[in-house]
């Protein structure tokens, strides 16, 4: 029975596995194009800055110097066939370009700010000698434990200000106004011990972990545009909140499945179109099908015995449908003669399907669900219109007259008809 047939097919373990290796090498060789791009602007933004920063502030140009050592040996690492290394090395590529862009845009910033700090050099120049500002002055009379009390008090207004949690913050304003109302430097003091210190601590460890998480959630928001930008999908606003983390992972969890599921797929089309070659079907020509409800089809049109083709039919849900027709440059329907001569050739092209199963089963490709699989019966015999298709070769129109192949006792079917 080989008349049209419709099936899904899967990669086996090994191949799969062996399909992510190969996918996460182009991801990191990608990765790598990207980071070598930003060393080589910040190299450019780091002369440029030390050209025109004032001396105090060149040593911040070196920090694109120390980024080039410390990330160009990123570029030239060994790929292995582990995946976990390979995710790894994805890893620390994408963290690298992070941190890269961070420094860079703190460059262009002191790259833009060199020329007003040079002009602002001047006039701090002509101010010295001149003695201590007014405002210096007056720090310079002010008691020790005055300037004490101040920055206690800024730092407080500070922690209102950053705090991560509503409850420092509120914690914060609560000390601010108990340390303004106290009476005494030795309450004040007390306060600061017990509780304001504490309270700073406590901020720092908030902001500490805050500065990881964010500094996750940026490295993985970068993940997500590269994946957005992979399959040309419009990247959602994600706002970093501690939150949206696990909307995030979510997200690229998802992407990261229809990026697997292409590749597979494209896989599956290379493997049965290197089958359909060797075993002598040249390519004939291709054709692409949209449907008013967005469903697409790819059709990959194969030269079987002259005058016939097999249409190998992909759709954007996994299904590959195979059906052979006789070709002509119109769109009709086979003759009595052409449709015995059809339903013979199905019959021929069954043993030819086993062979292709069996040769995708030796590239890991095996059978997941036969969707359907319809008798060589007339109902099932087609014309296929060549015009329809992008063709790559002169195709063979289907004429009985000059067929030779057919058994005897089908060309003597023909005879008696006409």
């Amino acid at each position: 029975m080989s008349g049209p047939k419709s099936s899904r097919y899967a990669l086996t373990a090994a191949q799969r596995r062996a399909l992510m290796i190969t996918y996460q090498k182009s991801v990191i060789r990608q990765e790598r194009v990207k980071l070598s791009a930003l060393l080589a602007q910040i190299e450019n933004e780091a002369l440029i800055l030390q050209r025109n920063a004032r001396d105090q502030e060149k040593e911040k140009a070196l920090d694109g110097a120390r980024l080039i050592r410390q990330y160009s040996p990123l570029l030239s690492e060994s790929l292995s066939d582990d995946l976990d290394a390979l995710s790894a090395q994805s890893k620390a590529l994408r963290s690298a370009r992070q941190a890269v862009a961070r420094t860079q845009a703190v460059m262009k910033k002191n790259a833009e700010n060199a020329e007003i700090s040079r002009e602002k050099q001047l006039t701090q120049d002509l101010s010295k000698g001149f003695g201590t500002t007014l405002e210096s002055a007056l720090n310079a009379k002010r008691d020790a434990k005055q300037q004490a009390h101040q920055t206690r008090m800024a730092q407080l207004r500070e922690v209102i200000a950053a705090a991560v949690r509503n409850e420092t913050a509120a914690q914060a304003k609560k000390l601010l106004a108990q340390y303004q109302q106290a009476d005494t430097d030795a309450f004040r003091d007390t306060l600061f011990t017990t509780s304001i210190r504490p309270l700073f601590r406590q901020h720092q460890t908030e902001l500490d972990q805050y500065s990881r998480e964010e500094a996750e959630y940026r490295e993985l928001l970068l993940r997500y545009s590269d994946l957005c930008e992979e399959l040309s999908v419009p990247p959602e606003p994600l706002p970093w909140s501690p939150g949206a983390m696990k909307a995030l992972h979510e997200r690229i969890e998802e992407l990261e499945q229809r990026i697997l599921q292409r590749e597979e797929e494209a896989y599956i089309c290379r493997a049965l179109d290197e089958v359909m070659q060797e075993m002598g079907y040249p390519l004939l020509g291709t054709r692409e099908v949209t449907k008013r409800s967005g469903k697409r089809f790819r059709h990959a049109l194969y030269t079987f015995e002259d005058g016939t083709a097999i249409d190998v039919t992909y759709s954007d849900d996994g299904q590959i449908a195979m059906e052979l027709g006789g070709l002509d440059d119109q769109d009709r329907i086979p003759d009595e003669q052409e449709t015995i001569y059809l339903c013979d050739a199905m019959e021929g092209f069954c043993t030819s399907f086993d062979q292709i199963e069996e040769k995708l089963r030796q590239r890991g490709v095996v059978l997941k669900e036969r969707i359907h699989m319809l008798p060589p019966t007339e109902e099932n015999a087609q014309i296929i219109n060549t015009e329809d298709y992008r063709l790559s070769a002169s195709p063979s129109m289907l004429d009985i007259t000059r067929h030779t192949g057919v058994s005897s006792g089908k060309k003597q079917a023909y005879k008696d008809e006409e």
